[in-house]
């Protein structure tokens, strides 16, 4: 198999990732590659869709007004459940999230992000986690840093 490896340097994006093309498969960002490169380590290609597109709700008229169909698009989808590579939610996302898990109920839509080297201990040394663990995981720590922050900043006073 002849792999190629390019990134696309055309206009910026809204999130500022760098789109890469790989094998003929456009990926939004580096990161994405770089989970599908690790999916790739568990199943075949042939186990693996990019970029699956769902309608969360058809097109409709209504009183002779057209409506576009609600599309989601994934990142990838792998036996039950599909994969969205993020570093963190939009309020879009997450009405879309709602729309997919109620249409979809058999299918499990994860958020990933990279693991950070500090908790891949808590994550089984993996490199990618759900990004809610991640936040789960963070949580205590940003609890104490905004406490101590609280408590400097009434010493100050």
């Amino acid at each position: 198999m002849n792999n190629t490896f390019e990134i696309e340097k055309k206009s910026k994006s809204k999130y500022k990732n760098k789109k890469v093309v790989y094998n003929g498969i456009k990926f939004a960002s580096e990161q994405e590659y770089q989970f599908y490169l690790y999916l790739m380590t568990m199943y075949s290609v042939n186990e693996i869709t990019t970029h699956p597109k769902f309608v969360l709700q058809p097109e409709f008229n209504k009183y002779g007004v057209n409506h576009q169909a609600i599309t989601y698009v994934a990142d990838f989808q792998v036996d039950g459940f599909v994969y969205d590579v993020k570093g963190f939610t939009t309020a879009d996302f997450m009405i879309k999230k709602k729309m997919f898990d109620y249409k979809y109920p058999d299918l499990a839509l994860l958020l990933v992000t990279p693991c950070p080297l500090k908790w891949r201990s808590y994550n089984d040394n993996n490199q990618w986690i759900e990004l809610d663990s991640l936040k789960l995981l963070q949580k205590p720590a940003r609890l104490a840093k905004n406490k101590a922050k609280r408590n400097a900043e009434k010493e100050t006073k």
